[in-house]
């Protein structure tokens, strides 16, 4: 069941908050929803059905679920959400293809812009833009399988030195091609995405335990925790403490 939710905006258009279940939380049969669903696993372990297919989650997973989607879930432990409901979702078209590359180029940035913002409608406006360019690049081209295997594994090697040239290498294409084919579809270069990424699951594992900033620094390379928090205060636009104190989890 529901515990606790708090909810930051939401009109008719869409709605932003932050949910929290119980562990063991009722398997929940197949079901769908009439809006679509943006979510950021912030705490615990997700088990996810979503047709033939079957995903775990754990803190830092991000899901998009386009409205009448049918999927299940089981929490084996409590879970906090970040989540972005948007209600007038016909507009963006999602389907299934789109979730290949889209969820992950998604980070925490978008959020935390969302719920710190002095003028919440604007940012969700820019937000639904960088959406909407998405969608139609989709659209017009889904992105080729080498690209998403240079994802992958990106997300492999997330607390590793980025080396494009071996990436490039490992799925066959020169490195100056995957660069700029990365930078089409998923609206970042490659080490922005990934320092992106390692934020991402950065300050969500902080979540699940609380004064482990020093240990993701040196995990991420840095050199202390006073490099990590000037440099996620470059991308993120605020401090790690910052960002944990918004998530109020």
């Amino acid at each position: 069941m529901i515990v606790d939710k708090k909810v930051y905006y939401k009109d008719g258009s869409l709605e932003v908050s932050r949910t929290h279940y119980e562990k063991h939380h009722s398997n929940m049969p197949m079901h769908c929803h009439d809006y679509l669903t943006i979510s950021l696993l912030l705490t615990g372990t997700l088990i996810e059905q979503v047709s033939d297919n079957s995903h775990t989650g754990q803190a830092g997973y991000l899901t998009i679920k386009p409205a009448n989607l049918f999927h299940s879930d089981f929490f084996t432990e409590d879970c906090s959400f970040l989540s972005l409901k948007i209600y007038d979702w016909e507009y963006y078209g999602f389907d299934f293809r789109d979730w290949l590359w889209l969820s992950e180029s998604l980070t925490l940035k978008h959020f935390l812009g969302i719920v710190r913002s002095r003028n919440i409608k604007n940012s969700l406006g820019q937000f639904k833009s960088f959406l909407t360019d998405r969608i139609v690049l989709s659209k017009k081209e889904y992105a080729p399988v080498w690209l998403l295997n240079a994802h992958q594994l990106i997300l492999e090697n997330l607390q590793e030195n980025l080396n494009i040239s071996d990436i490039a290498k490992k799925v066959g294409r020169h490195p100056v091609h995957l660069s700029r084919t990365f930078m089409q579809f998923y609206g970042m270069d490659l080490k922005a995405y990934h320092r992106h990424l390692y934020f991402h699951y950065g300050i969500s594992n902080s979540l699940n335990v609380p004064k482990k900033l020093t240990e993701i620094a040196y995990n991420g390379g840095f050199s202390d925790q006073s490099h990590f928090c000037r440099t996620f205060k470059k991308i993120m636009s605020m401090t790690p403490g910052n960002a944990l104190a918004l998530l109020d989890v």
